[in-house]
């Protein structure tokens, strides 16, 4: 099988992505039934015929969703597997690929499943714009790149990187370099992540790394500390 449950009602899948100097960063996919009975695939990574046949068991992909500005790569592969789903993003999407036919834009005010899930924006990061989702049903987080939670890197260029420059490896933590190439307005970052934190939620389900299957949000405020810490 190549999807996993997670929790009721969330499936999982994994990928790869080769980045410069040797860099392997690991990538998940999430497939969610909504209440409606329809799926949800949020952040989009490679798929296959045999992937796709897991999916489509499962039931219909009415929506396929790009939570932050660096999570574009696989969208257009999804659509085409998955031709009659509406495609949503952070706010900037239908600037930054105006290739692709958006339905609409999910933000903190702007919610297409109101019934599934709460919408937080991560202010203050213009370049990254994420939308963190909060699935009521499970107490789940969906985190793109707020924080990852990588304890063993694939080798020796990945490990410079998560440890010694992003400062990532090793357990649940903000990324340094997220600060340094994406928020742009400290203040307003250290609010927004404030309101994640304040949510119900007891599982953390990263793009990058591990599930925090419980116990998640006293990790999740070590891991933020130095970010909402910003005067």
């Amino acid at each position: 099988m190549l999807l996993k449950a997670i929790t009721a009602n969330v499936w999982e899948a994994h990928d790869k992505l080769k980045m410069p100097g040797g860099v392997i960063l690991p990538l998940r996919m999430l497939v969610v039934r909504l209440g409606s009975g329809e799926l949800l695939i949020w952040s989009a990574v490679r798929m296959d015929s045999a992937l796709v046949a897991e999916i489509n068991a499962l039931g219909k992909v009415a929506f396929v969703f790009a939570p932050n500005l660096f999570h574009h790569l696989f969208v257009k592969d999804a659509l085409s597997y998955f031709p009659d789903a509406r495609l949503y993003g952070c706010p900037g999407f239908t600037e930054k690929r105006t290739d692709l036919p958006w339905a609409g834009v999910v933000s903190a005010t702007e919610n297409p499943w109101p019934d599934d899930f709460d919408a937080f924006a991560l202010e203050g990061c213009p370049k990254m714009n994420e939308i963190v989702l909060l699935h009521r049903s499970s107490r789940s987080l969906f985190v793109c790149d707020l924080v990852f939670n990588i304890h063993q890197a694939e080798n020796a260029m990945s490990t410079f990187l998560f440890k010694y420059v992003s400062q990532a490896l090793g357990g649940l933590k903000a990324s340094r370099l997220v600060g340094w190439l994406a928020v742009s307005d400290a203040r307003a970052y250290a609010r927004s992540v404030q309101r994640v934190l304040d949510a119900d939620f007891d599982r953390v389900i990263v793009a990058h790394g591990e599930v925090v299957e419980r116990d998640a949000k006293p990790q999740m405020r070590e891991a933020c500390a130095s970010v909402v810490g910003v005067s």
